[in-house]
């Protein structure tokens, strides 16, 4: 059977005495859809809502009380849109396929509300949204004799990104910077760049940028950076280094990459014991004493999980497992703020089928359970007071 069966047909004449068969069939069928979407509707419209709603026992009626109760202007929903279309700006290299994603989702709902923009003006609007550092991507592209879709402009900004990311990580300097002593003169900034021990370059910062002046050719390879006191030595070409950057991966499996091209010639001299490798092998102490429940709701466990957002607006579920029996029960959530009915509808059942009580209820002690940490403590939130009330350890 449809369930939205009663949602496109009419309602048929209501069963009489005279009624025939086919006549009764339909009604009723029409009746039971009409039942089950009113009943589905309601139960997807959260407490606060459904008391400001008109009730109705059809489901047209009722859609139709809805839909007037959160009617929007057109114009003032495009309004927002355009404004919101104006302003969008992409700030920094990253995250511009969600920009050009976003501003698509953007015209898309400017177009249902008859406000159209061509694919060829929209093109040209990203490319202007983007930052300075996409300006010889864009001099590029009007040069192009050819006009790109929107796919192929996030294609090849995508790419672009990539290259800019690449250039960014090429090169690794520190500066040590000193100020001049307070008095009438002006404070001069200035920092020395430093490979090898040995100063190659300096430079004054001026209009807020640093102005090198180098004293002879530098290789990339190797560096030394200075903070203050503070000292950094960063090689480019330290096994140790990229074994960390790799995942603290074994010497065996850094040498395989660079006999397969993958890295660049190491020098595996300086690689030693890592102190992390070791911690992360070590075990625990088993703890001794743990004892399981002997029979079911001695111990419940309980957490609470996000999952991704259906259609109707369900963002989390809670779980309660026995401890004894290993049995879970699973609640859909709204809010957080839920997790107490939930609790309350889990022990009247359980309890009322097993002729038992909840003991124990073991959680992550989360906000949800018992509040938020203040100075004076952890404020007990409703769920950690119930459990209070009703003698049951936490």
């Amino acid at each position: 059977m449809d369930i939205d069966y009663a949602i496109r047909k009419d309602e048929p004449h209501k069963i009489t005495d005279t009624s025939i068969p086919e006549q009764i069939l339909l009604y009723e069928r029409w009746e039971k859809s009409n039942r089950l979407s009113v009943m589905y509707i309601k139960t997807k419209i959260s407490a606060g809502i459904r008391g400001s709603i008109e009730q109705h026992e059809n489901v047209r009626e009722l859609l139709k009380a809805i839909d007037e109760q959160f009617v929007t202007s057109d114009k003032a929903l495009a309004s927002t849109l355009i404004m919101k279309f104006t302003s969008l700006k992409l700030t920094g290299i990253r995250g511009v396929r969600e920009h050009i994603m976003e501003t698509r989702d953007i015209m898309a709902q400017l177009k249902k509300l008859e406000v159209e923009m061509s694919e060829s003006f929209l093109v040209h609007f990203i490319l202007n949204t983007l930052p300075p550092q996409y300006g010889p991507f864009k001099i590029s592209y009007n040069t192009h004799k050819d006009k790109w879709s929107i796919n192929e402009l996030m294609t090849m900004c995508v790419q672009e990104k990539g290259r800019l990311m690449m250039e960014q990580g090429e090169s690794v300097m520190l500066v040590t910077q000193r100020k001049g002593k307070k008095g009438k003169s002006q404070a001069k900034t200035s920092f020395s760049l430093i490979y090898k021990s040995d100063c190659v370059g300096n430079g004054i910062l001026s209009d807020g940028l640093y102005c090198i002046f180098l004293q002879n050719d530098t290789a990339h390879n190797s560096l030394h950076i200075q903070t203050g006191i503070k000292r950094c030595v960063v090689k480019e070409d330290s096994s140790t280094l990229w074994h960390r950057r790799l995942g603290h991966i074994s010497i065996d499996r850094i040498k395989r990459l660079v006999n397969d091209g993958v890295l660049s010639t190491l020098d595996f001299t300086d690689f030693e014991t890592c102190v992390d490798c070791i911690k992360g092998k070590q075990t625990n102490k088993s703890k001794r004493g743990a004892t399981r429940s002997s029979t079911i709701l001695e111990v419940i466990h309980t957490d609470i999980c996000s999952l991704d957002m259906d259609s109707h607006g369900q963002k989390y579920f809670i779980s309660f497992i026995d401890d004894f029996s290993r049995y879970m029960y699973l609640y859909i959530l709204h809010n957080k703020h839920e997790a107490l009915d939930a609790f309350k509808v889990f022990k009247a059942e359980v309890e009322k089928q097993y002729g038992k009580k909840i003991k124990i209820v073991r959680s992550d002690k989360g906000g949800e359970y018992y509040g938020r940490y203040l100075e004076d403590g952890q404020s007990p939130r409703p769920f950690s007071k119930f459990l209070q009330e009703h003698g049951i350890v936490a």
